[in-house]
Protein backbone atom coordinates (compact mmCIF):
# COMPACT_ATOMS: atom_id res chain seq x y z
CA UNK A 1 0.00 0.00 0.00
CA UNK A 2 1.60 3.29 -0.78
CA UNK A 3 1.76 6.38 1.62
CA UNK A 4 -1.24 8.30 0.46
CA UNK A 5 -3.25 4.97 0.71
CA UNK A 6 -2.12 4.41 4.15
CA UNK A 7 -2.91 7.94 4.96
CA UNK A 8 -6.56 7.41 3.39
CA UNK A 9 -7.32 4.01 4.95
CA UNK A 10 -5.94 5.70 8.97
CA UNK A 11 -8.52 8.92 7.70
CA UNK A 12 -10.89 6.53 7.13
CA UNK A 13 -10.22 4.22 10.26
CA UNK A 14 -10.34 7.45 12.18
CA UNK A 15 -13.81 9.27 10.60
CA UNK A 16 -15.25 5.80 11.06
CA UNK A 17 -14.38 5.82 15.18
CA UNK A 18 -14.65 9.74 15.02
CA UNK A 19 -18.67 8.83 13.97
CA UNK A 20 -19.07 6.08 16.36
CA UNK A 21 -18.30 8.22 19.05
CA UNK A 22 -20.55 10.48 18.05
CA UNK A 23 -23.48 8.19 17.69
CA UNK A 24 -22.30 6.78 21.03
CA UNK A 25 -22.65 10.25 22.49
CA UNK A 26 -25.59 11.17 20.69
CA UNK A 27 -27.22 7.60 21.85
CA UNK A 28 -25.70 8.83 25.97
CA UNK A 29 -26.98 12.21 25.77
CA UNK A 30 -31.01 10.72 24.67
CA UNK A 31 -30.60 8.13 27.64
CA UNK A 32 -29.36 10.86 30.04
CA UNK A 33 -32.76 13.32 28.60
CA UNK A 34 -35.07 10.44 28.77
CA UNK A 35 -33.39 10.11 32.95
CA UNK A 36 -33.65 13.40 33.59
CA UNK A 37 -37.38 13.74 31.93
CA UNK A 38 -38.41 10.62 34.28
CA UNK A 39 -37.02 12.14 37.46
CA UNK A 40 -38.96 15.17 36.43
CA UNK A 41 -42.11 13.52 35.92
CA UNK A 42 -41.59 11.37 39.15
CA UNK A 43 -40.96 15.13 41.31
CA UNK A 44 -44.18 16.51 39.78
CA UNK A 45 -46.08 12.88 41.00
CA UNK A 46 -44.18 13.18 44.27
CA UNK A 47 -45.17 16.88 44.90
CA UNK A 48 -48.76 16.37 43.67
CA UNK A 49 -48.77 13.53 46.76
CA UNK A 50 -47.33 15.97 49.03
CA UNK A 51 -49.80 18.65 48.10
CA UNK A 52 -52.96 16.27 48.43
CA UNK A 53 -51.43 14.95 52.08
CA UNK A 54 -51.38 18.89 52.97
CA UNK A 55 -54.51 19.92 52.09
CA UNK A 56 -55.80 16.35 53.99
CA UNK A 57 -54.03 17.28 56.97
CA UNK A 58 -55.90 20.74 56.86
CA UNK A 59 -59.13 19.23 56.67
CA UNK A 60 -58.13 16.76 59.52
CA UNK A 61 -57.09 20.47 61.36
CA UNK A 62 -60.27 22.19 60.74
CA UNK A 63 -62.25 19.16 61.31
CA UNK A 64 -60.62 18.61 64.78
CA UNK A 65 -61.17 22.58 65.54
CA UNK A 66 -64.55 22.52 65.28
CA UNK A 67 -65.21 19.30 67.10
CA UNK A 68 -63.18 21.37 70.00
CA UNK A 69 -65.06 24.24 69.18
CA UNK A 70 -68.32 22.36 69.72
CA UNK A 71 -67.31 20.58 72.93
CA UNK A 72 -66.57 24.17 74.71
CA UNK A 73 -69.82 24.87 72.85
CA UNK A 74 -71.50 21.98 75.12
CA UNK A 75 -69.63 22.37 78.27
CA UNK A 76 -70.57 26.15 78.20
CA UNK A 77 -74.10 24.95 78.20
CA UNK A 78 -73.68 22.56 80.70
CA UNK A 79 -71.99 24.43 83.07
CA UNK A 80 -73.69 27.80 82.89
CA UNK A 81 -75.94 28.80 86.08
CA UNK A 82 -78.57 30.95 87.07
CA UNK A 83 -80.28 33.08 90.02
CA UNK A 84 -83.27 31.79 90.97
CA UNK A 85 -85.98 34.90 92.00
CA UNK A 86 -84.82 33.41 96.08
CA UNK A 87 -81.14 34.11 95.37
CA UNK A 88 -80.31 30.30 94.81
CA UNK A 89 -77.95 29.39 91.09
CA UNK A 90 -78.88 26.90 89.43
CA UNK A 91 -78.06 24.65 86.70
CA UNK A 92 -80.76 24.92 83.58
CA UNK A 93 -79.33 22.55 81.65
CA UNK A 94 -79.10 18.90 82.85
CA UNK A 95 -78.83 15.60 81.24
CA UNK A 96 -81.39 13.33 82.91
CA UNK A 97 -80.35 9.41 82.79
CA UNK A 98 -83.06 6.51 84.28
CA UNK A 99 -80.01 4.10 84.23
CA UNK A 100 -77.65 4.25 86.97
CA UNK A 101 -75.00 2.54 84.89
CA UNK A 102 -75.30 4.40 81.73
CA UNK A 103 -75.13 7.63 83.92
CA UNK A 104 -72.00 6.65 85.50
CA UNK A 105 -70.53 5.90 82.03
CA UNK A 106 -71.94 9.38 80.77
CA UNK A 107 -70.24 10.87 83.71
CA UNK A 108 -67.20 9.29 83.12
CA UNK A 109 -67.12 10.51 79.10
CA UNK A 110 -67.79 13.80 80.22
CA UNK A 111 -65.18 14.39 82.35
CA UNK A 112 -62.76 12.75 80.11
CA UNK A 113 -64.21 15.47 77.28
CA UNK A 114 -63.57 18.12 80.28
CA UNK A 115 -60.35 17.12 81.42
CA UNK A 116 -58.86 17.19 77.47
CA UNK A 117 -60.51 20.22 76.51
CA UNK A 118 -57.96 22.52 77.49
CA UNK A 119 -55.04 20.18 76.87
CA UNK A 120 -53.48 21.51 72.95
CA UNK A 121 -53.88 18.58 70.21
CA UNK A 122 -51.37 18.95 67.67
CA UNK A 123 -51.23 17.00 64.42
CA UNK A 124 -48.55 15.99 62.90
CA UNK A 125 -46.70 17.86 60.26
CA UNK A 126 -45.40 16.95 56.94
Amino acid sequence: MTKPEELKAAMDAALATYDAAARAAEAAYADADAYDAELIMQSIVDLGQAQDAYEAQLVVEKKLADLNDNIKDLFNLLDATEETDDGRLHRPVQIVCARTEMLIKLENVLATLKSTLNETIQTPTL
